[in-house]
């Protein structure tokens, strides 16, 4: 069949159409409604790719999608009623040309159709302005969605398995008609026949992403209406083009970029939420001694790799913290670097830290503790921004850090202080207090003590203690105890205690050269200065 020159001019004009859109995508850098000037993410980020960058760097040229057109051939669209067949027949094939052009991997299957019995299959193969189509189908009444849907998800089920992307287009000027007579799986009222269902399943078990395009032949909203419910019944994305035969072509202009829209969703599945893989080398421990704080730098490997096939990332704030461990590290790290999908890094990492000793062990010996080291950055890519706004990946995101965290390994540090020197410290120290105490409790001078019945004696005063019995000093059996007190010295002070038989215990405090009354007893002190007489011979020292 010959090429006419509608077909031409119309295949030339989706070449300019798909120019333009490419040429405005790369002014606007790929971003719609971006002002001018805003040309990045955040202040840090990389800048929005361009609709074309993302286009190459996804490969989606060579994502194949399949498409099937749902054509209505119902007696309404025949030449004796709306004459809409002849339209929509060179709108398709006007379409094809422009896919023989610009997407070439494509396959176009065609389904005319009325009721099941009048149902005509082009199945599908690559786009060609020259696809037969008849001239005048057979138009009979009734417009059964159901069985065309059937009919087009069976086509799709066989397709080959580099197809990632469906579509059907469904061009209709009326509302579903299908009498139970004429078809029992999905005829009737509504959607009640048992194959509607079912037909959904089969639509989820499809091993691509299929998208209904409902292209209405004429503006009434009820039909409208009706053929997007149908629809939604069976394909889970649903998109609505402008309606009626004036619009068809930019309406199948408008599927066109839609699918494209699939297919770059489609490229960019696979990276959605990959983020980037991190792994450690030459961890302190690992075949070797444990890592010494006290030498305050260590040397390890970071190696940072894109777990995106095609979406390049964009790591900034790079750093390098310690945990676990008690000392605060530092590492010099670029300030960003950019991966292309696949693509690792590794660097050769310094890391600083003040040396130090700490803690407190038994012995004074170096301690053991066990840390771990974390990479930290955060993950953007310049597609990002593109995908979500002008391709509508909205859910696109390119996920984190996996494997930051390295593996636990042993730290050594050594000890401030040993228990056990503490320990020495601590006896030495209650030892020379007790000296000192001693010393400064050292009692001197004489004491004289004299009953009311004038029997009395003598007691020398030698050391920080003494004690004697009162039998030879008063005449009274009992016991004298005498302690210095060490924040008087020198016998300035001192405490004197009388157990004496037949009367209750006394003490008192006597100052140097002073005089006192214990349990009815008087003593008197003497320095030996002051001391009036040399010992008698019952004087008692001891």
């Amino acid at each position: 069949m010959s090429r006419s020159p509608g077909v031409t001019r119309a295949r030339r004009a989706g070449a300019l159409l798909a120019t333009a859109l490419l040429a405005a995508g790369a002014a606007l850098g790929g971003v719609a409604g971006q002002a001018a000037g805003a040309t990045r993410v955040a202040r840090d980020g990389p800048s929005p790719a361009s609709r074309s960058t993302v286009l190459q760097g996804l490969g989606v040229s060579a994502v194949p999608a399949e498409l099937i057109f749902l054509v209505d051939v119902s007696d309404s669209m025949s030449p004796a009623k709306n004459n809409l067949y002849p339209t929509v027949r060179q709108k398709v094939l006007d379409f094809m040309g422009a896919l023989a052009q610009e997407d070439p991997q494509d396959l176009v299957g065609v389904i005319l159709f009325s009721k099941p019995s009048a149902n005509q299959v082009f199945q599908p193969g690559p786009p060609d302005p020259n696809f037969w189509l008849p001239e005048t189908p057979q138009y009979t009444i009734g417009t059964d969605l159901g069985f065309a849907f059937h009919q087009a998800v069976e086509i799709l089920s066989q397709a080959p398995s580099t197809i990632k992307v469906g579509g059907v287009l469904l061009l209709s000027d009326g509302q579903p008609y299908a009498p139970k007579k004429d078809d029992p799986v999905y005829g009737g009222n509504g959607f009640s026949a048992p194959g509607w269902n079912a037909l959904r399943v089969s639509v989820g078990n499809l091993p691509m992403t299929v998208t209904g395009y409902d292209v209405p032949l004429t503006n009434n909203t009820s039909y409208t209406a009706n053929q997007h419910a149908a629809l939604s019944k069976v394909f889970p994305s649903v998109q609505t083009l402008p309606g009626g035969a004036s619009n068809l072509g930019a309406a199948l202009d408008q599927a066109k970029l839609k699918i494209l829209d699939s297919k770059v969703v489609s490229a960019a599945s696979p990276d959605n939420g990959r983020g980037v893989q991190v792994s450690w080398g030459g961890l302190p421990g690992a075949g070797g001694p444990p890592l010494d704080l006290k030498t305050g730098h260590a040397d390890v490997t970071v190696t940072v790799t894109a777990r995106t096939h095609r979406v390049p990332l964009y790591l900034s704030g790079l750093s390098v913290t310690a945990t676990g461990l008690p000392v605060t590290m530092k590492a010099n790290l670029p300030a960003s670097q950019t991966l292309a999908g696949g693509q690792s890094k590794t660097w050769h990492v310094r890391l600083t830290w003040a040396p130090r000793a700490s803690g407190l062990t038994w012995s004074g010996r170096a301690r053991t503790v066990r840390g771990h080291l974390v990479l930290k950055a955060a993950v953007a890519s310049s597609y990002t921004p593109t995908l979500r706004s002008a391709y509508g990946y909205t859910a696109f995101s390119v996920g984190g850090l996996s494997g930051g965290e390295s593996a636990e390994f042993p730290a050594t540090t050594a000890a401030q202080w040993s228990l056990l020197d503490l320990l020495v410290i601590l006896l030495l120290l209650v030892a020379l207090l007790t000296v000192v105490a001693g010393g400064l409790s050292w009692m001197s001078g004489v004491l004289v003590l004299t009953s009311v019945d004038e029997a009395g004696g003598e007691v020398w005063l030698r050391g920080p203690r003494q004690s004697v019995r009162t039998d030879r000093l008063v005449d009274i059996p009992g016991r004298l105890i005498v302690r210095g007190s060490p924040l008087h010295p020198g016998g300035r002070r001192m405490r004197v205690t009388l157990r004496l038989n037949g009367r209750p215990p006394s003490s008192e405090t006597l100052r140097s050269g002073g005089r006192t009354m214990a349990a009815g007893i008087d003593i008197v002190h003497y320095p030996r200065s002051r001391h009036p007489a040399r010992p008698r011979a019952g004087s008692h020292g001891r």
